[in-house]
């Protein structure tokens, strides 16, 4: 991810091993843009074998912002904004977590309208953002979704009641450079807990590895980046509409 921020700033970096570690912007040194920039491990306390799932800059923390936090197997919590706001170099904790699980998106959320979440293996479940607890930073959270063992959440999508009434569809995307549009509507709301529904086809030989999904209007445009730093431009109007279980159309062609 790319964030913007000021030197009187913080970043709040989030790991997937559960830790939070507010870093001051004008601590991080500064480079060229291209150049590839400083270890984390020589600006915070994050161990060599952690890696980053979200980095969310705050100008103030009020006690009335909110962080939503989902984990691999399932789980949701929402935490005040307030909780991070610490000075620790060796880093807070976020979130407990159960074994083998590890936090998979941390998002700022008003904690009004749907969450969507999606699967590596293509399955999703919407629900209301109303069913997630405030909890503190030590508490594991409800359970947001029963996934399977072989799978893990791999993203999330916020809907407020705005975004719901603008676009019209949701977009999946796969590891291999395809995509699909769905109506929303075709995702109905569920409680939280379950295990969802399909969001792509299900294929027998060379299943579908997702890796984000989106809302879009047909004015909507997309950028992917692949492994090798090169950035697809994906125009939604381009992606074809199909069924909430349909499948998915090469968009971006991957070398």
């Amino acid at each position: 991810d790319v964030v913007f921020s000021i030197t009187r700033h913080k970043v709040l970096v989030f790991s997937a091993k559960w830790l939070c570690f507010p870093i001051p912007v004008h601590q991080i040194p500064e480079a060229k843009w291209g150049d590839s920039g400083t270890a984390l491990v020589n600006v915070c306390g994050i161990d060599k074998d952690d890696s980053i799932v979200a980095v969310i800059p705050r100008a103030d923390f009020k006690d009335d912002d909110h962080l939503l936090f989902l984990t691999e197997r399932g789980m949701a919590k929402a935490s005040k904004v307030s909780d991070f706001k610490s000075s620790r170099s060796a880093g807070l904790v976020a979130i407990k977590l159960g074994e083998r699980d590890q936090l998979s998106r941390v998002a700022e959320s008003t904690l009004n309208g749907d969450c969507v979440l999606l699967t590596r293996l293509g399955q999703g479940i919407r629900f209301s953002l109303d069913q997630v607890s405030v909890q503190g930073r030590m508490a594991r959270g409800v359970r947001a979704m029963k996934v399977a063992d072989n799978d893990v959440v791999i993203d999330t999508l916020l809907l407020s009641e705005e975004r719901l009434a603008e676009a019209p569809h949701i977009a999946v995307f796969t590891l291999s450079g395809m995509a699909k549009l769905n109506p929303i509507d075709d995702m109905a709301r569920q409680n939280r807990g379950g295990k969802g529904v399909r969001m792509i086809v299900r294929r027998a030989s060379r299943p579908h590895t997702c890796i984000a999904i989106g809302a879009a209007t047909p004015k909507d445009r997309f950028v992917a980046i692949d492994s090798n730093g090169t950035r697809h431009a994906i125009d939604a109007s381009r992606i074809p509409v199909t069924r909430r279980d349909g499948n998915a159309w090469t968009m971006a062609k991957l070398s």
